[in-house]
């Protein structure tokens, strides 16, 4: 019994080995047996390795390896819907593998997918987590498990009003959102991006350097989201520290050229000098609420 124990310690230690080398420093031995123990019929995903009792080692000694596999499916899913190295899906993850688990473990269609990654952005943007997790993640399990595909998780989900998204929840989401967490929104308004094979860089359109000297009084925005875009790798570093409209005109020579860029980006029309910052921030708001509300149908 002690020579198990002790290759399962040694495969734990590799599976977790594992996931960080993926670049999911998130799945770590809490995480792992909290899944482990929440596959039981009525375990909470509140358990913790602490309270781990001998009927739930039993468990998870038994339901591992099934585990596991669902885990590196899951995974290996985010990686290639390039969502590898985010935080922010710590409580997504184990959402995706109960879908592989109680699925056997099956590849999923092209129309799950998709669901998934509609999921990914729906509880990101409406905050679905927030700070009761653990009651979420009971709902989302009793989902799954009677879900025929994952549409339909996200179309009960809606139904029980656990999941909703509307104006309000856009806007503040836009409000709220900074460098550190934007990678998400950012994601949604670039869609014909190719994200998983190019490197996209966060450029701050008014940049964070000279927030200082030009507009110190918006210096505690000089990270909203509102000053963000994705700039391919050599167009920031082109870009530098260069004012947006010293930038656009001489990165961009002709005006369909400017245009083009306006509507990719979403940036107003306007001349984007320092002392026009508080009309930029109102008209580009605006424009994000409105692709936003493009992308989740809402009228």
């Amino acid at each position: 019994k002690e020579e198990e124990n002790k290759n399962f310690r040694d495969e734990l230690t590799k599976m977790i080995r594992y996931w960080k080398n993926k670049k999911f420093e998130q799945i770590d031995k809490d995480l792992f047996f909290k899944l482990c123990l929440f596959t039981q019929e009525k375990a909470r995903f509140a358990l913790t390795f602490d309270s781990i009792t001998n009927d739930n080692l039993k468990h998870i000694k038994t339901h591992w390896k099934k585990t596991k596999k669902s885990l590196n499916k899951t995974v290996k899913l985010l990686t290639d819907l390039g969502y590898a190295d985010k935080e922010f899906y710590k409580n997504i993850i184990p959402s995706i593998a109960l879908y592989y688990y109680y699925r056997n473990n099956k590849n999923l269609s092209k129309e799950d997918k998709k669901s998934i990654k509609n999921f990914i952005e729906l509880t990101n943007i409406s905050k679905f987590f927030g700070r009761s997790t653990n009651s979420k993640m009971f709902d989302v399990k009793n989902v799954i498990a009677e879900a025929s595909s994952f549409e339909d998780v996200i179309k009960e989900l809606e139904k029980l009003e656990k999941l909703k998204i509307d104006e309000k929840t856009i806007k503040d989401a836009i409000d709220e959102t900074e460098y550190t967490n934007a990678d998400q929104i950012l994601q949604l308004i670039y869609p014909e991006f190719d994200l998983e094979n190019k490197k996209f860089h966060k450029d701050h359109i008014y940049p964070e350097a000279k927030f200082a000297e030009e507009r110190p009084d918006y210096q505690n925005k000089k990270d909203s989201l509102f000053n963000l875009q994705l700039l391919i790798g050599h167009k920031n570093q082109e870009k530098s520290k260069k004012d947006p409209q010293q930038w656009i005109d001489k990165t961009f020579t002709t005006e369909e050229a400017k245009q083009k860029y306006r509507e990719t980006h979403l940036i107003p029309d306007m001349d984007l000098t320092w002392e026009n910052i508080e009309e930029f921030e109102e008209k580009r708001k605006q424009m994000l609420v409105k692709r936003l509300k493009e992308i989740f149908n809402i009228k």
